[in-house]
C-alpha cells in the first residue's frame, strides 16, 4: 500500500524479479479547503444579557460539520468557534459579541427630609446615565405606567413625598431596566402644647410658660422655641411672660416648625388684704390679687378659707391670707368688742314694744341657755338662743314685779355666766 501521498497525479513503476517492468498513473483528490464565516451577529441587548447570537457558516471540507460553542445566548465578550468537519478538519472564527453601557440610577444632590409630619414637601432628584434614552420611570409600581421623559433628559425630579421607603423603576428606549430604592427621612411630630404656671417668687406672683412635645422627639437639643415670633431659645420655658394672649413656635433641626395654640397668660395683681366689720363681734377678711384659693389664719390658727372670724373682745387682731402659690399678705387691726346686751325691763302690753323679755346682742353664741326665776325663785321658764318670755307661765299672764335670771354663755371661748334681774310693766 502506497500512503503519504499529496492530491495529484502520482507515476507508479512495478517491476518483478525478472527485471520485468510496467507503469501506472493514479489521481489522487482532495475536498475544497474547510474554511468558516460569522454573518448576523446581534450584541447583548442589555449591560449583563445573555441573549447575544451569531451564525457560523461553514465552507468547504466535508459535512457534516460540527461548530463548538453554542452560537446563541451569548452574554458579552470574546468567542472562537471551532468547525469541524467529517474528515476532523478544523478552522476557527473569532467573533466579538458587545452590550450598551449599563443602565445605571443614582440620587444627585441631598434628599429632602419630610419636615414635619403630614407636609408631604420631601424631594429627591435622580441621575440616570447608561442605556439609550429617552428614559422612563415608575415610582414604586414595577408593573404601572412608566412616565418617558426628554430625548435628552437624565435628572428626574420626585417632589411633594411623605417619608418613608420609595422604589423608583427605570426603563430606556430599548426595554433595559434599573431600580432604585430611596429612603425620605419621616416628618417630624412635635405637636408643642404650652402650660401656664404660677408661683410666689420673694412674696411676688410670678408665671412660667412650659412647652410640652410629642413624646417621639427622644433628643431635646433637637429643638428650641420662640415666643410670639422672636428669637428661638433652647430653654423650653419662658418665665414672668407678659399677661395677654400667646403663641410658642417649636423648631426642629431638620427644619419642622409647628406652633402651640394661642394661650392666655393672666395678669396676676400684687395680693392685697383688708379687714372690716362684719355682722355683730365678726371680722371680715377680703383678699384681692394673688392665685385664688385663698387660706387664712386668724391670730395664728388656721381657718382653711374661712374668711369670716368671731371676736370676744376688744383688741388688735391679725388676719394672714396664703393665695395658692404661696404668696401672704397680713393685716393687724383694732376691733371693738360689743358685750352681751341684757334689757332693764319689758312691757308685754301688746304695743310690739319691747314685749317680749330675752338678752340680745347674743348672735355667735349659739349654745346660749338662760332660765328666768320668780322672786320667790321658782322657775318660770328655760330658754335657748333667740327665745323670748312673753311674761306668761303656763299662758296666765303674770304680774308686774321682778324677776330673775341665770344666763349661760356655754362657748369655750367665752364661757361667762350672768346673773340679775329685770322688771316687768303692766
Amino acid at each position: 500500500a502506497q500512503s503519504g501521498l499529496t492530491a495529484g497525479l502520482h507515476t507508479f513503476t512495478v517491476t518483478d524479479a525478472n527485471n520485468c517492468s510496467t507503469t501506472v498513473e493514479v489521481t489522487i483528490n482532495e475536498p475544497d479547503a474547510l474554511s468558516a464565516a460569522a454573518s448576523n451577529l446581534v450584541d447583548a441587548k442589555c449591560k449583563g444579557d445573555n441573549n447575544g447570537s451569531v451564525t457560523i457558516t461553514p465552507n468547504g471540507g466535508t459535512a457534516p460539520y460540527n461548530i463548538t460553542p453554542a452560537q446563541t445566548s451569548l452574554a458579552a465578550g470574546s468567542y472562537t468557534f471551532t468547525v469541524t468537519d467529517a474528515n476532523n478538519c478544523k478552522t476557527t472564527v473569532p467573533v466579538t459579541i458587545s452590550e450598551p453601557a449599563a443602565l445605571e440610577v443614582q440620587v444627585t444632590g441631598t434628599i429632602m427630609p419630610e419636615f414635619c409630619s403630614g407636609d408631604k414637601n420631601g424631594a429627591f432628584t435622580l441621575e440616570i446615565s447608561g442605556g439609550s434614552k429617552p428614559y422612563s420611570y415608575s415610582l414604586n409600581k414595577q408593573n404601572g405606567t412608566f412616565i418617558e421623559g426628554t430625548s435628552d433628559q437624565s435628572l428626574f425630579d420626585f417632589t411633594d413625598l411623605t417619608g418613608g421607603k420609595y422604589i423608583v423603576y427605570i426603563k430606556d428606549a430599548i426595554g433595559c431596566s434599573s431600580q432604585l430604592e430611596v429612603v425620605i427621612p419621616a416628618g417630624i411630630v412635635i405637636n408643642p402644647v404650652a402650660e401656664v404656671n404660677y408661683s410666689c417668687m420673694n412674696n411676688t406672683s410670678e408665671n412660667s410658660v412650659v412647652i410640652s412635645i410629642d413624646s417621639s422627639n427622644t433628643n431635646p437639643v433637637d429643638l428650641d422655641y420662640s415666643l410670639d415670633g422672636a428669637a428661638f431659645q433652647s430653654d423650653n420655658v419662658f418665665i414672668n411672660v407678659a399677661p395677654g394672649n400667646h403663641i410658642v413656635t417649636a423648631r426642629h433641626t431638620n427644619g419642622c416648625e409647628q406652633s402651640t395654640s394661642s394661650f392666655v397668660v393672666n395678669q396676676i395683681d400684687p395680693l392685697s388684704l383688708t379687714l372690716a366689720d362684719g355682722e355683730l363681734n365678726e371680722i371680715v377678711a377680703t383678699t384681692t390679687g394673688g392665685i385664688r384659693g385663698y387660706e387664712y389664719t386668724f391670730e395664728g390658727q388656721s381657718y382653711n378659707s374661712t374668711n369670716k372670724f368671731i371676736i370676744y373682745k376688744s383688741g388688735t387682731y391679725t388676719v394672714t391670707v396664703t393665695d395658692k402659690k404661696g404668696c401672704t399678705a397680713t393685716v393687724s387691726k383694732y376691733f371693738e368688742y360689743i358685750d352681751v346686751c341684757i334689757p332693764n325691763y319689758f312691757t308685754p302690753n301688746g304695743d310690739g314694744i319691747s314685749d317680749e323679755w330675752g338678752p340680745d346682742c347674743t348672735i355667735n353664741y349659739k349654745n346660749l341657755t338662760y332660765t328666768i326665776f320668780d322672786r320667790y325663785g321658782r322657775i318660770i321658764g328655760k330658754y335657748k338662743l333667740g327665745q323670748k318670755w312673753d311674761g306668761k307661765y303656763n299662758g296666765v299672764e303674770l304680774t308686774s314685779g321682778d324677776y330673775w335670771y341665770v344666763l349661760k354663755l356655754n362657748d369655750p371661748k367665752d364661757n361667762r355666766e350672768f346673773v340679775g334681774h329685770f322688771t316687768l310693766y303692766r
